[in-house]
């Protein structure tokens, strides 16, 4: 067999790294940058596609934290230093966020696929679950939006009796569109791990022209006024995190607000449409955002 020196290993490791193409979650180098000399070497995170030549880079700190910038570089300036996890680690039904520091590196924020067994057919049976295999006293859950929905498409689960366990800063912008559904916000905040399962598009009743007649109550699909809504149930890792780090810069509740008014406006009537208008405050309760 042949021996392999130290320096040949290297140069494998080095090869294989070469050939590993950029992934959204990637952990890089940059190198070969001759207009931004002071970048080469630095570490960052692929972020997303940024167009057909380049990728969009977050550069990361020496502690693992964004340090503010993004940059569109091209494959040829990047080492992959990472492989994909597998594709049973890439998505799920039921995904589980862990608390971590708002300004942890997308790699570095703690969403996995959970093993939970969620989701089920109904709500007290996922309760009971939750009780039974995270020993959770009081289980409480809230409907949240993705970074790209145009309606509800998370409901997640966490502990509103947890006071020991850390923040789940992330959770806490992300997931707190609608704190009125279960009667404002726990005092200290969501705290400990959250899961997250898809939710499918809401249905109701309309105005407009139905079976009773032009202008009563008719039956409607809200799945029909809603693009891209998923295909699947499962949820993409990446996908949550896209969420989790556009929520740190927004507001969720004036996200959801805008989205919800632009989902009802889309299935009315023009002429109700043009009559309706303003905002649906929302109240956090008593807890102070930190």
């Amino acid at each position: 067999r042949p021996h392999v020196t130290s320096g040949s290993m290297a140069d494998l490791q080095s090869s294989a790294s070469q050939s590993q193409e950029p992934y959204v979650g990637a952990r890089v180098k940059l190198h070969g940058l001759a207009a931004r000399p002071e970048l080469n070497g630095r570490v960052g995170v692929v972020d997303c596609r940024k167009n057909a030549e380049r990728w969009a880079v977050q550069l990361v700190t020496s502690d693992g934290m964004r340090d503010g910038l993004t940059i569109a570089l091209k494959p040829v300036n990047i080492t992959v230093l990472t492989r994909p996890p597998p594709e049973s680690q890439q998505r799920g039904r039921c995904l589980e966020v862990k608390p971590a520091p708002l300004a942890a590196a997308r790699d570095a924020i703690p969403v996995h696929v959970a093993t939970d067994g969620l989701p089920l057919s109904k709500e007290s049976d996922e309760v009971a679950l939750l009780n039974s295999t995270r020993g959770w006293k009081t289980v409480r859950g809230l409907k949240a939006y993705t970074r790209d929905a145009t309606y509800p498409d998370l409901y997640c689960y966490f502990d509103a009796a947890d006071t020991a366990s850390p923040i789940n800063h992330f959770a806490m912008r992300a997931f707190t569109a609608y704190p009125n559904d279960i009667g404002g916000l726990p005092k200290r905040g969501i705290r400990g791990d959250v899961v997250c399962i898809r939710l499918e598009p809401p249905s109701g009743t309309c105005g407009g022209e139905g079976p009773g007649g032009p202008m009563t109550a008719a039956a409607f699909d809200d799945g029909a006024s809603v693009m891209g809504h998923p295909t699947e149930t499962s949820i993409g890792v990446e996908e949550m995190r896209d969420t989790l780090l556009f929520y740190t810069d927004q507001d969720a509740q004036s996200i959801a607000s805008d989205r919800d008014m632009k989902r009802t406006m889309a299935r009315m009537p023009p002429e109700m449409a043009a009559m309706m208008g303003g905002q649906m405050p929302i109240n956090l309760g008593q807890f102070m955002m930190p």
